[in-house]
C-alpha cells in the first residue's frame, strides 16, 4: 500500500518498502504472513507521539521485493531486517511482531541481543505446530493457485482473521488482495515464507534471552490458538502476558487502542527497556 510516507531502502540487493513516522524511541513493526504494513494503520496513530515508528514490508510481501532465489527462512529474514535498521542508523529498538512477524522478531533478538531493547509478540507464530498444512509440499503447484486468489478468497480469509466482521470493508479486501494481483511472484514468495514458520528450535533458543517480552493474545484467534502463547509465556520467566477476550488474530487492527496501551505500559514499566534515539 503506497502512502505519502512511503520510502524504499535497498539492503543486500533487496528493495524494502517502509514508512517512518513519529518522534522518540525507535520501534519496528513486523507484520505476519500474507500481510503488509497496512495491518498497522490503526495502531500507529496511538503510538507515533511517543515513538519513532518504522513499519516495513517484509521481503516477499507488500511493495517490497520478492526475489525468486532468496532464502525466506527465519535466519535470513532476521539478518536482512537487522541490516535494514543499520542502514537507517538505528542502533537499538523495540520490536513488535504479529504472527510470522513475531517469529522473525524473536529471531532478530536472538541474533542481535544488544541491538534489541524489548520484544512485543502479538499472536506470534513461533511454533511449527501452528501450521496445519505446509504449502511447501505442493510448491510445484504455485502457478495454479493464482486464479483462486480473488476478492472472495480474501474475504474468507479475513472472516477468520477478524473476530469482529465489521473490520471487513471493500478497502480492506482490495488492499490485502492488491500485491497478489500486481506481482506474479507474490504467491511463490508467500509459499516460500513458510520456511519462517517451521523452525522447531526457536523457542528453546529464545529461552536464553534476558530481555523483557510482552505476549499479547486474542482469545478468538482462529489462526494461532491461544494455548501456544500461554505455553511460550510459561517457557520465558521474564515475559508478561495479556489476553483480550474479544479480539482475533490481528489485535492491532481490531483493538488498536488496547494494544497501544499495553505496549506503552510495558515499555514504561520495563526498566531495562532503554532505547537510543537516532
Amino acid at each position: 500500500m503506497i502512502t505519502d510516507k512511503s520510502k524504499y531502502c535497498s539492503v543486500d540487493g533487496v528493495r524494502l518498502h517502509y514508512t517512518e513516522q513519529g518522534r522518540g524511541e525507535n520501534l519496528l513493526l513486523l507484520h505476519g504472513i500474507g500481510a503488509s504494513i497496512y495491518c498497522w494503520r490503526k495502531l500507529i496513530p496511538y503510538l507515533e507521539n511517543s515513538f519513532r515508528i518504522w513499519s516495513v514490508d517484509i521481503m516477499g510481501f507488500g511493495l517490497s521485493d520478492k526475489p525468486k532465489n532468496a532464502n525466506y527462512d527465519l535466519s535470513s529474514q532476521a539478518r536482512l531486517l537487522t541490516k535494514f535498521l543499520e542502514a537507517n542508523g538505528v542502533n537499538k529498538c523495540v520490536l513488535v511482531g504479529n504472527s510470522m512477524g513475531g517469529a522473525i522478531a524473536a529471531e532478530m533478538l536472538i541474533q542481535n541481543p544488544q541491538g534489541i531493547a524489548g520484544l512485543v509478540l502479538i499472536n506470534s507464530a513461533h511454533d511449527p505446530r501452528i501450521v496445519r498444512f505446509d504449502l511447501r509440499k505442493i510448491k510445484f503447484l504455485t502457478n495454479v493457485f493464482r486464479p483462486f486468489v480473488t476478492r472472495r478468497f480474501i474475504r474468507i480469509i479475513l472472516k477468520k482473521l477478524y473476530s469482529d466482521q465489521k473490520n471487513i470493508t471493500n478497502q480492506t479486501i482490495d488492499t490485502y488482495l492488491s500485491p497478489y494481483m500486481k506481482d506474479e511472484d507474490s504467491i511463490r514468495a508467500f509459499v516460500n515464507s513458510f520456511d519462517s514458520l517451521m523452525d522447531s528450535t526457536l523457542i528453546s533458543r529464545l529461552k536464553n534471552t534476558s530481555r523483557k517480552i510482552l505476549i499479547l493474545l486474542g482469545q478468538k484467534d482462529n489462526f494461532v490458538p491461544m494455548k501456544f502463547g500461554i505455553e511460550l509465556h510459561h517457557c520465558l520467566p521474564s515475559s508478561k502476558i495479556k489476553i483480550h477476550s474479544a479480539a482475533g488474530h490481528h489485535l492491532q487492527e481490531e483493538e488498536p487502542e488496547w494494544t497501544a496501551r499495553e505496549i506503552n505500559e510495558f515499555l514504561t514499566l520495563s526498566q531495562d527497556v532503554k532505547l537510543e534515539n537516532s
